[in-house]
């Protein structure tokens, strides 16, 4: 991959990082206003949810293809490097 086609997949892949963020963030939104609201049990669903067996293999097919385009980082300081960038990336507000 040269550096043009590079610089191009770095802005899809912000593109979508932004467009998943949204997505994220609009559904934290419906579950604190269902909370507000009063649907009972709604954490204890939110939780069986986060841990259901065909979420996992749905992220791990849509990822896999991704996963083995990216090298494997040469240096720790780049891992750090990302958690700070990721840190900086975290929504706001009430957690689920």
């Amino acid at each position: 991959m040269d550096e043009r086609e590079q610089k191009s997949f770095i802005l899809f892949l912000a593109k979508e990082w932004k467009a998943s963020v949204r997505e994220v963030l609009a559904y934290q939104l419906l579950v604190q206003r269902l909370k507000k609201s009063g649907v009972p049990k709604l954490n204890e669903f939110l939780e069986q949810c986060r841990q259901a067996p065909e979420l996992e293999s749905h992220l791990d097919a849509q990822f896999a293809e991704l996963e083995k385009m990216l090298p494997m980082p040469a240096e720790a300081s780049v891992d750090q490097a990302l958690l700070e960038l990721l840190a900086k990336h975290k929504p706001s507000g009430e957690p689920n």
